[in-house]
């Protein structure tokens, strides 16, 4: 009998795109993580196709885009 599931590895970068979206609310350095985060995001939307990594690279992307207009927002006040 065929193995019905397929062995599907984890997009790279959805992972580090993760990682750095939560690093990003205790690690702030001038907003260089966050951006990061966006950018890893961003390029594992991009490129995931049957990947699984997809929810991780939208929570990614959603934490670095908070964490970096809550900066934005500091910085202007």
């Amino acid at each position: 009998m065929e193995n019905i599931m397929e062995n599907k590895k984890t997009n790279t970068f959805a992972l580090v795109g993760f990682v750095l979206g939560l690093c990003s609310f205790f690690i702030f350095l001038w907003g260089i993580v966050p951006i990061a985060g966006i950018v890893f995001s961003g390029l594992a939307l991009k490129n995931i196709d049957i990947e699984k990594g997809y929810y991780l690279a939208v929570i990614g992307l959603i934490c670095s885009i908070t964490n970096f207009l809550m900066i934005i927002i500091a910085f202007i006040r």
